[in-house]
């Protein structure tokens, strides 16, 4: 889902909500068919601190949407994952989501300063930066769904050990 949030977004500056809502909901199944089988603590920490994880962000992000400085769908993103990742796992989040995002950033302003890219598609980012004048727009998607990415690989999510070697899929 972080692939296609992170597709979309570059190509239209747009996020659809079912991938925020496919991410939220996958969480709920996941924790969900851990918790039937009395699993969940082998993967994930007390639902309260994702639950508490995912409201935060929620609300952090809904103000930065407020301020106009990020889209709505961005904050859904940002929130359905730290639904995935709880408190243990905000503060890489927020971290590598800001390394990838100001790495994101420096590429927009050479794009918009050098317009090096000749047929840039109709209402993509590329579009957007190399001829509109005003507000630089970002696609956050891409910054959220990386930072996302290298979290689940620092909480383990996607270790073969705990996978298959816990019992998980007996």
């Amino acid at each position: 889902m972080g692939i296609w949030a992170s597709v979309s977004d570059l190509r239209g500056l747009t996020i659809p909500n079912f991938v925020s809502l496919l991410v939220l909901l996958s969480f709920f199944l996941a924790y969900g068919v851990m918790a039937i089988t009395n699993k969940e603590h082998l993967v994930f920490s007390s639902f309260l601190s994702h639950f508490g994880a995912g409201v935060l962000v929620f609300v952090l992000t809904y103000i930065l949407f407020a301020l106009r400085l990020i889209g709505a769908a961005d904050s859904k993103l940002a929130s359905s994952y730290a639904f995935w990742l709880g408190y243990k796992g905000l503060l890489p989040f927020v971290f590598y989501m800001s390394l990838v995002g100001g790495g994101v950033a420096l590429v927009a302003l050479f794009i918009k300063k050098v317009r090096p890219f000749k047929h840039a598609g109709e209402g993509s980012w590329l579009h957007t930066l190399q001829y509109k004048d005003g507000r630089l727009n970002m696609p956050y998607g891409v910054a959220i769904a990386a930072g996302a990415l290298i979290s689940f690989v620092i909480l383990g999510y996607f270790d073969s050990a705990l996978l298959y070697g816990t019992g998980i899929w007996e």
